[in-house]
């Protein structure tokens, strides 16, 4: 999916921090707003959100979104269009979910330098990767996938800080020179 020839995959999903609010209505012809579309949040990125949604949603109609984002004083404001709308039945339980492309990218919702979910990753990915070393030989396809995704996890952080440094000193783990948070998925 391209927006202004610009992927979606170069914006990492993730879950949204707690207490970010996604608010999405259908753009009516006269301007007027209907209620919210969301009913969960599954992931989002800069570019775009995935959701269940109250109700069917038609591909390519066009919606207006007001994001909140956790200690920010304004929303952010922007139109997308739905790109795709899928009906899902699990276990008697039904639901509708929707991708929405953003027109203008959400910096707010993109992974910040640091940040838990992007550090997550690299550390799970690095995890598995040294795991798949000691089991197979390094030119094994299972090393390859691991080290590959390891690869992928590293370079999404890089796009968004300019550097990425493990230490080990005394006082524990530094990622570019600061401690890891005291609290959250990271820390654990």
């Amino acid at each position: 999916m391209k927006a202004g020839g610009t992927e979606r995959r170069k914006y990492p999903r993730y879950k949204p921090e707690p207490g970010t609010v996604i608010l999405c209505t259908r753009e009516e012809a006269a301007g007027s707003q209907g209620a919210n579309l969301v009913q969960r949040v599954i992931d989002v990125s800069a570019l775009g959100v995935c959701f269940v949604s109250t109700t069917p949603l038609t591909e390519g109609i066009s919606v207006s979104l007001d994001i909140m984002l956790p200690g920010a004083k304004v929303k952010t404001s922007t139109r997308g269009k739905v790109r795709w709308s899928q009906f899902l039945e699990s276990k008697g339980r039904e639901a509708h979910v929707c991708g929405i492309e953003f027109d203008t990218l959400v910096d707010g919702l993109g992974p910040r330098a640091g940040s838990d979910s992007a550090l997550l990753d690299i550390f799970l990915t690095l995890r598995v990767a040294v795991a798949q070393l000691r089991l197979y030989p390094k030119e094994s396809p299972q090393v390859l996938k691991v080290v590959t995704d390891n690869y992928h996890s590293i370079h999404s952080f890089l796009e968004n800080s300019n550097t990425l440094t493990l230490s080990k000193t005394p006082r524990g783990l530094l990622v570019n020179g600061r401690p890891l948070p005291d609290r959250g998925t990271v820390s654990d």
